[in-house]
């Protein structure tokens, strides 16, 4: 029984070790008086602490709550029933779980999540093909008016607006007024308003206008805490959760670090995508849509889409098929993975024409057809020893061997003796590409 001091607290309890050593007939040590030549008494207090230690750790006395170890909760996998991901869409959006959308503001990736709101609200097929699940959708957008953006675009790509939500603000219960969500604060209100009307997909646009000021975007274990909150919820309700991001600004040469913020937030992610520019598009006017993350499936293939405007004057997309570009192509167009197969594909033409030059439009051309870009086969000239000439000042440019036609203008973008080939400029000053 544990002895109350002169203050009627239990010493017992005190965060104190010296109150837990007590000698064999009780006496508390602190009380006790020191005897003529019993040594140090900062070394016997120490001594006494370290007993204690001793015996708390072999279930000699009782362990303060304050140094009691976590117990561990073990899971014995045989235990463990095994179960397969439910896809929103096969291979891209798992259901119960939390996947990453980063894009500029340029590109349309909060199109692309209207258009994605328009399959499953109306339960159409994904740009793949693959089917889907009708089901409901709820939108938090920070960026655009339900009014005069959301619903138009959601009309310009035939949804039904019937099965989709909007969550634009929540009464707060303090001060009794309506204000913006705060994530992961508000995730409980959030959770109710997916259970209470069979919620599939919730689209966040963008994370960062809604994380709580404490959450430092920035910081892998603030980042990592809150978006375990997201899982939570995603796993109990089975509703896909969408987080979309701006991209970092500056030169990334890795698209799974161009999300803003902490890397953290992919890492805890799924799935990820990213929209961006089609490199090979020389009007800029096509996207992609590719996976840079996917942790539960292979990677599926990019899809090419464009913007395109409706009857209402709203944008909405239009899909354009498959595509062969790597996330790493986006960020860096010099990491493309399928330039070994371009390369492979100009080697066989010019060893079916002898390796005689030939004209860089019919390259071009013959490229094309077999589904690669001017810039893949620019790239690919480069590994297999083929160099871009002009015969003529005012003649086409021709392709051929390193070291062939002499006495040609040997201008190439390799030559030590002279400049590169220069590239035509648009008034906006953007590059439309070399004249080869």
């Amino acid at each position: 029984m544990s002895t109350p001091s002169s203050h009627g607290r239990d010493t017992d309890s005190k965060f104190d070790l010296g109150d837990h050593t007590r000698s064999e007939n009780g006496d508390n040590p602190r009380r006790s008086r020191r005897t003529k030549g019993s040594g140090n008494g900062d070394e016997e207090n120490l001594s006494r602490k370290e007993q204690a230690i001793r015996d708390m750790a072999s279930g000699k006395r009782s362990m303060p709550s304050a140094l009691k170890p976590a117990e561990p909760q073990l899971v014995q996998m045989s235990d463990v029933h095994a179960i397969v991901i439910d896809w929103l869409w096969l291979g891209h959006l798992p259901r119960g779980k939390v996947m990453v959308l980063d894009g500029d503001p340029d590109v349309g990736k909060s199109l692309v999540t209207i258009d994605f709101t328009a399959i499953v609200s109306t339960g159409s097929k994904w740009p793949d093909g693959a089917p889907c699940q009708l089901g409901k959708v709820l939108i938090m957008s920070a960026e655009d008016d339900p009014d005069d953006t959301i619903r138009p675009r959601l009309d310009a790509a035939e949804a039904d607006s019937n099965n989709v939500l909007f969550l634009n603000e929540v009464i707060d219960p303090i001060t009794g007024r309506p204000r913006q969500p705060s994530l992961p604060g508000d995730l409980a209100v959030i959770e109710k308003v997916v259970r209470d009307n069979g919620v599939t997909l919730l689209i966040i646009d963008v994370l960062a206008a809604y994380l709580d000021p404490d959450v430092k975007i920035f910081n892998d274990q603030s980042v990592r805490a809150a978006l375990a909150h997201f899982h939570r919820m995603a796993a109990a309700t089975g509703c896909c959760i969408i987080v979309l991001r701006h991209v970092k600004k500056g030169e990334v040469r890795k698209a799974i670090h161009a999300g803003g913020g902490s890397i953290g937030l992919i890492g805890a992610a799924r799935a990820g995508f990213m929209a961006a520019l089609d490199p090979d598009d020389e009007e800029k006017t096509r996207r992609v849509l590719v996976c840079t993350k996917m942790n539960l499936a292979p990677k599926p293939p990019a899809q090419l889409y464009k913007i395109v405007g409706s009857e209402n004057g709203a944008p909405a997309i239009q899909w354009l098929g498959a595509s062969k570009h790597t996330a790493d192509d986006l960020v860096d167009p010099d990491n493309a993975s399928d330039d070994g197969d371009a390369a492979n594909w100009l080697r066989s033409y010019f060893e079916d024409r002898k390796w005689n030059d030939a004209d860089a439009t019919d390259i071009y051309a013959a490229g094309r057809k077999d589904g690669y870009s001017s810039d893949q086969l620019k790239r690919a000239k480069h590994k297999i020893g083929v160099v871009a000439r002009k015969p003529h000042f005012h003649g086409g440019w021709v392709w051929g061997r390193k070291g062939a036609a002499e006495g040609s203008d040997t201008r190439t973008m390799h030559s030590s003796h002279s400049s590169p080939a220069p590239e035509s400029v648009n008034l906006s000053g953007a590059p439309l590409g070399g004249f080869y």
